[in-house]
C-alpha cells in the first residue's frame, strides 16, 4: 500500500528512468526490485516442479506476462497470484515434505519484500546504502529462520516422533520466538541510541 501523500513518481534527477509500456518511470533499484517480481513465481513453479509436482509448461510460457503485475505492485494482484501458487504447490507437489519447499518459500519472501517495497515507495526513490543493508539482512534472517523449520521438520518426520504436528508447530513458534527476540533486541539499540 502507498503511503499516504507519497507521489506516485519523484523529480527527474535521480539517475537514468525506465518506463514499461505507459507506466510510470522507474528507478535502477525499483527496476531490479519488478525483475523480482516476474522471476520469483518462475522459480517457486520451477522448484514445484523439481520437487516431483507436476506442473504444466504453458504456466512457465505465460511466465513473462507476469512483468504486467509491476506496475500493479500495491494491489492485491500479487496476493492472489501467491495465493493461486500457494495451492498449485499443495495439490501438485507431492509427499509431505521436500527440500525445494526452502528455495520456493523464499522466492515468495523475496517477491513479498519486493511488491511491499515497490508499491510502498516513489517509483524513481533512491534507497540508501544503510536501508539497502538492513532490509537485506532483515530477508537473510528470515529465510535462515525458513532454513530452521525446514530442518526441523525434515528431522521430525524421519524421526517418526508421535504428535508430528504438535513438535512442528512448537519448532516454527520457537524460531519465531528467536525473530521476536531479535527485533525486540534491534528495537531496543535503536531506542537507546536515539535517546543518546
Amino acid at each position: 500500500m502507498r503511503l499516504p501523500g507519497s507521489p506516485r513518481s519523484s523529480p527527474r534527477g535521480t539517475g537514468r528512468l525506465f518506463r514499461l509500456g505507459s507506466s510510470d518511470e522507474y528507478g535502477p533499484q525499483q527496476v531490479v526490485l519488478g525483475l523480482v517480481i516476474t522471476v520469483a513465481p518462475v522459480v517457486f513453479l520451477a522448484c514445484a516442479a523439481l520437487a516431483g509436482g507436476r506442473i504444466a509448461p504453458s504456466l512457465l510460457v505465460a511466465a513473462p506476462l507476469l512483468v504486467l503485475l509491476v506496475p500493479h505492485a500495491d494491489s492485491s494482484l500479487p496476493l492472489g497470484l501467491w495465493a493461486l501458487l500457494g495451492a498449485i504447490w499443495v495439490i501438485q507437489v507431492p509427499g509431505p515434505f521436500s527440500w525445494w519447499s526452502v528455495p520456493a518459500a523464499v522466492s515468495a519472501l523475496l517477491a513479498h519484500v519486493a511488491c511491499s517495497i515497490l508499491g510502498g515507495a516513489p517509483t524513481t526513490l533512491r534507497w540508501p546504502g544503510a536501508t539497502v543493508v538492513r532490509q537485506s539482512r532483515r530477508v537473510g534472517v528470515v529465510a535462515a529462520a525458513t532454513l530452521l523449520v525446514a530442518g526441523s521438520a525434515r528431522l521430525v518426520l524421519r524421526a517418526e516422533l508421535c504428535g508430528q504436528v504438535l513438535v512442528a508447530a512448537a519448532a516454527m513458534l520457537a524460531v519465531a520466538a528467536w525473530v521476536w527476540v531479535g527485533r525486540w533486541r534491534d528495537e531496543g539499540e535503536a531506542g537507546s541510541a536515539a535517546d543518546s
